[in-house]
């Protein structure tokens, strides 16, 4: 007769969920340009 082994149950290792930290956009001035005025 075969003694049934005793099946050894694989703990499961929780995985820690990292936190994604939000970076803050920062918002790029638009320079205005100047337009030249040609002298004729």
């Amino acid at each position: 007769f075969f003694l049934k082994k005793k099946k050894k149950k694989k703990k499961k290792k929780k995985k820690k969920k990292k936190k994604k930290k939000k970076k803050k956009k920062k918002k790029k001035k638009k320079k205005k340009k100047k337009k030249k005025k040609k002298k004729k």
